[in-house]
């Protein structure tokens, strides 16, 4: 998973802070709080 984190990071840098202007804990803390919120939408999805 270490290589899909990468990606990740690199994909939400240059979409959300194109100008390295949030610094690494922050986005970290985003890519968390995205990751939980699509988790909880699928669980809803699988639901119906």
């Amino acid at each position: 998973m270490g290589g899909a984190a990468k990606l990740t990071r690199h994909w939400c840098r240059y979409n959300f802070f194109p100008s390295n202007t949030v610094p690494e804990p922050s986005s970290l803390a985003l890519l968390g709080l995205a990751l939980a919120g699509g988790s909880l939408v699928r669980r809803r999805a699988q639901r119906t």
